[in-house]
């Protein structure tokens, strides 16, 4: 909880519950949706602005709920309800979010363990092409798109600025760096595949042990089971 700026933790949820898709496999485990306030019982909205008034020692009738979010960590079989709150006085902002007994949720600890939890059972799987690989012959193959790991990566606000020209170019010189490396990796593994800069990723038709020795590599971020996706 911050005042006028959201916690980062809860400044992911509302990207995510604001903006596309994303791609990255964990923060999509977390999934948010706006919530109508009307949806939420009074007494969980109490809680909230009580607890935040006792925190931040302001009078519980100069705060006033501005924006809903349900935060939902999916692999450990936790959600909640989280408040975006504005001090009416000065137009200060905060977050907090609460369990359905009305307990404050530790939203960044939550976030951390249902990550360890998702890369325990899952690695850098995506949930269906995990199951995917249980139901596949050895030798059969599978189309998946394999997302690489940037060497930067960096979440600026919930609109990023627009980049100039020299930053896209060094984008897409990084990006294109990234696709060379991996498919150099992955060759000499022994296996094919195709190279998009854009995002960076690779396709390929794998079978699931190529698939395992592929997501050991460091430049691998996420594995998906997403034919559809793959260009041309």
């Amino acid at each position: 909880m911050n005042s006028n700026k959201l916690s980062t933790a809860c400044l992911l949820l509302l990207i995510l519950s604001t903006s596309a898709h994303f791609n990255t496999r964990v923060l999509a485990q977390q999934t948010q949706q706006a919530t109508d306030l009307d949806n939420i019982k009074p007494s969980i909205q109490q809680a909230a602005l009580s607890k935040l008034s006792k925190k931040v020692n302001t009078p519980i009738d100069k705060l006033e709920i501005v924006y809903t979010f349900q935060p939902t960590f999916r692999t450990i079989g936790k959600s909640g309800f989280g408040f975006v709150i504005v001090d009416k006085r000065n137009g200060k902002i905060f977050d907090i979010a609460v369990d359905a007994n009305g307990q404050e949720m530790n939203i960044e600890k939550l976030a951390q363990q249902d990550r360890s939890a998702y890369v325990s059972k899952y690695g850098k799987l995506s949930q269906s092409l995990f199951a995917k690989l249980t139901d596949t012959k050895p030798s059969a193959q599978i189309s998946v798109v394999i997302k690489l790991r940037l060497k930067r990566l960096e979440v600026k606000g919930i609109q990023a600025p627009t980049p100039s020209d020299k930053e896209i170019q060094q984008q897409q010189i990084e990006n294109e760096q990234v696709v060379n490396e991996a498919i150099n990796k992955i060759e000499e593994l022994g296996f094919n595949v195709t190279g998009d800069n854009s995002s960076p990723a690779v396709y390929g038709n794998l079978t699931p042990s190529q698939i395992r020795a592929i997501e050991k590599l460091d430049i691998v971020d996420s594995i998906d089971y997403e034919a559809v996706n793959q260009p041309g």
